[in-house]
């Protein structure tokens, strides 16, 4: 599952960058919202098998939602994803506390003990603007590079012409 994640990460990234290179959807360098991390993931993903099962804010029985689930019945496979935009010591934390939460919690989505005999995955979706003007004092990259340092991490540098780096990250993780 792990070298199809990555493809379907590096065809993220190229829809980033073929999007960022005719549409700058953000005003100055407040970036983009996590939803578009899993919409262009699970869009990817679509491609790559156009039978997954995606659902957008997935809610679970007791309180809140996971941002996507998706069921690869070809791959006998549940991903939960969760996405969040680096901007601080906080939201590093914050992805922390979602992998711990997915693995609690995944047995909240609605009929998902009919997946019993599937492999279940946490993935883990960050993204993180850095501004090539503070690239020194910016604490973004920083931390976006120890987030990826750990293994079954990935980090690719979105190329386009803009006064920001952008770059999307993620983890996948057995649960």
């Amino acid at each position: 599952m792990g070298n199809f994640i990555n493809e379907i990460f590096k065809a993220t990234a190229k829809s980033y960058e073929n999007i960022l290179s005719r549409y700058y959807p953000s005003h100055g360098s407040n970036g983009f919202t996590e939803r578009n991390l899993t919409f262009n993931f699970s869009h990817n993903y679509l491609t790559g098998n156009p039978e997954a099962i995606i659902w957008q804010e997935c809610p679970l029985k007791e309180k809140g939602h996971f941002d996507t689930l998706i069921i690869d019945e070809n791959k006998k496979s549940v991903i939960v994803i969760e996405a969040k935009r680096l901007q601080s010591d906080g939201k590093k934390e914050s992805i922390e506390a979602d992998s711990k939460r997915i693995k609690e919690k995944y047995h909240e989505i609605n009929g998902i003990e009919k997946y019993a005999g599937y492999q279940k995955y946490a993935l883990l979706l960050v993204d993180a603007w850095v501004s090539k003007e503070r690239v020194e004092k910016d604490n973004r990259h920083k931390l976006l590079h120890e987030f990826a340092s750990a293994e079954s991490i990935s980090e690719i540098k979105i190329n386009f012409d803009c006064s920001e780096r952008y770059y999307l990250a993620y983890k996948l993780q057995e649960i």
